[in-house]
């Protein structure tokens, strides 16, 4: 696939660095999942907040997913999922809420953490998303959260 970048904001540097495979091939079918991820969510997302969004994990083949402890069933070996910092201000829930605003329909799940977790923001699409909205609290597990709902009080 000949695309320069996989979105107007993000690099395939970004979503498919080095470091995260172990093959220097990224298939086809990865690379254009990681283009609608870039152009249908995190875009979008992007122009929202007015400031870079910072990726600190994107595509890992199955290899590098296990030998970092990444789940059986992660969408990051797929293309279809990516972690991000919130900007400088912003809590992981409220850049979760705005990311359901500006690309619900695309979004499979997305997952706040605390910041005693990371503090990052996890987005994954599907074919056919499932439209969950969590909460990773401080004591560990997953919470369902809707929309709106309180934020974290750091």
């Amino acid at each position: 696939m000949v695309v320069d970048r996989p979105g107007r904001w993000f690099s395939w540097d970004e979503l498919a660095p080095r470091h995260a495979r172990m093959t220097d091939a990224v298939p086809d079918e990865v690379q254009h999942r990681l283009i609608i991820l870039a152009r249908m969510v995190l875009d979008p997302l992007r122009d929202a907040v007015g400031r870079p969004l910072g990726v600190t994990s994107g595509y890992r083949d199955e290899q590098y997913n296990r030998a970092i402890g990444g789940s059986a069933t992660s969408d990051h070996p797929k293309g279809r999922a990516v972690d991000i910092r919130p900007p400088e201000g912003w809590l992981s829930t409220d850049l979760a809420d705005l990311a359901v605003m500006v690309s619900g329909p695309w979004l499979d799940q997305v997952i706040a953490y605390h910041s005693s977790r990371g503090g990052h923001l996890h987005l994954s699409i599907r074919p056919e998303p499932r439209g969950e909205h969590l909460y990773a609290p401080p004591q560990g597990g997953y919470a369902g959260r809707e929309y709106g709902a309180p934020l974290e009080i750091p």
